[in-house]
């Protein structure tokens, strides 16, 4: 009878141990520095601040933070197409490894908007790109989105073995 709840107990623990998520309300890295509205993508100024106590790595080879729209229709936030940087910005060229955001640095980062802003050939006027290539209209509601690993991986082009995202609060591109 003991040994059988002993077991039980064991895998409950265990289980608890494996499937519980991180809390959302520790975030170990935030985007600050937004205001609630902007007229175009080019006056975002985000800063990173990481919270963890330990060296994170940005997951993108361009560094910087990728724009997410709101869907009114769907109700859902779509990817911007990603931007990117001339050469190995955000890679140290020397070791061709990530350049660390040490534990309480503040650092920041660019929006990587190039790609995501488009024309609507159409209407005559500016549009946003999902990384998929659809068109969605380029004022609404966004956020931005950092990815980041606590492990340096050298490769650009492979992925950490563990990655983590951290989304912005909202604000709004106003004509």
């Amino acid at each position: 009878m003991y040994l059988r709840s002993f077991l039980i107990i064991l895998v409950l623990i265990s289980f608890n141990e494996i499937s519980l998520p991180q809390s959302k309300n520790t975030l170990q890295v935030e985007i600050n520095n937004l205001q609630l509205t902007y007229r175009y993508f080019n006056e975002i100024t985000p800063t990173i601040e990481n919270k963890s106590g330990r060296k994170i790595y940005s997951f993108n080879v361009g560094w910087g933070l990728q724009l997410l729209r709101f869907n009114e229709t769907t109700r859902q936030w779509e990817k911007g197409r990603l931007g990117f940087r001339c050469g190995l910005t955000g890679l140290n060229a020397a070791t061709e490894s990530r350049h660390p955001i040490n534990p309480s640095e503040k650092l920041s980062l660019p929006v990587n908007w190039q790609l995501a802003r488009g024309w609507d050939e159409k209407k005559d006027e500016r549009a946003f790109l999902l990384a998929d290539g659809k068109q969605r209209p380029y004022f609404g509601r966004y956020r931005l989105l950092f990815q980041y690993a606590y492990e340096n991986w050298t490769n650009p082009l492979d992925e950490p073995a563990k990655a983590y995202a951290v989304e912005s609060s909202e604000f709004i591109i106003i004509p």
